[in-house]
């Protein structure tokens, strides 16, 4: 670690602090070179797990709900009217920004449906494109170490806005056997078509080719850790991904003029998803540094999650003064 100028006033240990014209090869290493540890070995085990899945179905899924979330299904699919008990359930205020949330992002995606096409670019002769939406696509939503209703309306939604017929959200189960009170009511504001208790590397691969109860889908989408990473790259050519996004990262630029408590806000939202996340904050004004570091320390205190929030800045975290803005943009880019 680079400790050559002492940034900051609010006790967070962050992997890498520095000015950026003094990061050493090992500090920008660490920050720039992001892949997840072990990948072979994650790689190996991705490909057995998604063997097992494609050849034993529903039993599959089971044991894998029993090894990896401590939980024994009596069932993967979960009933529709849990999904609207859940909305019921939830606190107004959630309730109204899930709805909020939906109905900008539908309205987002409604206005970027293209328009068919057809040209007679000579005599008699006419060629057009067609946009047909997919018959069905598969939205994980992660849920091992917390709760995410915005990744089943960031990809429930779109697909609704599409027009496609069949819409299946996976997420992995809670202690009570299915996922979380705001994963079930975000499917069901969201309007997706059928949800099933499953995580991990067995649910890309059971929307991916089909098994058991989960039925095949022409595309997975959605975010996940360094195994569902792997599980989407490996059944992408058999089936449409988004990207291969893996742990969370951001990287925040900030001036003079930020309020500090905001820039403290996107680092923990970032960093409260996973140990592995990656978070990098850039300044030229070390007094902004300092006050988003003290306002970061203060979310910190009263964080459920702040193990997994200390253990991602502690790792894999930046705060980084430039001398420059060009600097600042500069390493932005390389980021």
């Amino acid at each position: 670690m680079n400790t050559s100028v002492p940034l900051g006033t609010g006790g967070v240990s962050f992997a890498v602090r520095s000015r950026v014209a003094d990061l050493t090869d090992a500090d920008r290493e660490l920050l720039l070179g992001r892949a997840p540890d072990d990948l072979s070995g994650v790689r190996t085990a991705v490909s057995d797990l998604i063997s097992d899945v494609r050849a034993r179905g529903d039993q599959a899924l089971r044991e894998m709900a029993a090894r990896f979330d401590g939980v024994e299904l009596t069932a993967i699919e979960v009933p529709r009217e849990l999904w609207r008990s859940a909305v019921d359930e939830l606190e107004p205020a959630v309730r109204a920004a899930l709805e909020r949330a939906a109905s900008n992002i539908r309205t987002f995606h409604e206005a970027q449906i293209p328009a068919d096409v057809e040209v007679e670019v000579e005599p008699g002769v006419r060629l057009g494109r067609t946009f047909v939406p997919l018959a069905a696509v598969g939205v994980y939503a992660p849920g091992g170490r917390a709760a995410y209703p915005s990744s089943v309306l960031m990809g429930v939604v779109p697909a609704v806005a599409a027009g496609v017929d069949e819409i299946v959200v996976c997420s992995p189960p809670g202690p009570n056997g299915v996922p979380s009170r705001e994963v079930l009511a975000a499917a069901e504001i969201a309007g997706a078509t059928r949800l099933f208790a499953v995580g991990g590397a067995g649910a890309v691969a059971a929307m991916a080719y089909g098994a058991g109860s989960v039925p095949r889908c022409a595309a997975v989408v959605g975010p996940g850790n360094k195994w569902v990473l792997e599980a989407k790259r490996q059944v992408a050519g058999e089936v449409v991904i988004d990207s291969p996004a893996g742990p969370s990262e951001v990287l925040v630029l900030a001036d003079e003029t930020a309020d500090p408590s905001r820039v403290a806000a996107e680092l923990v939202a970032q960093a409260e998803h996973d140990p592995e996340a990656a978070v990098a904050l850039v300044s030229t004004s070390p007094a902004l540094l300092g006050s988003a570091e003290a306002a970061l320390a203060e979310q910190l205190a009263g964080a459920p999650r702040r193990d997994v929030i200390e253990e991602a800045l502690r790792t894999r975290g930046g705060l980084l003064l430039a001398d420059t803005h060009d600097e600042a943009v500069s390493f932005a880019d390389a980021y």
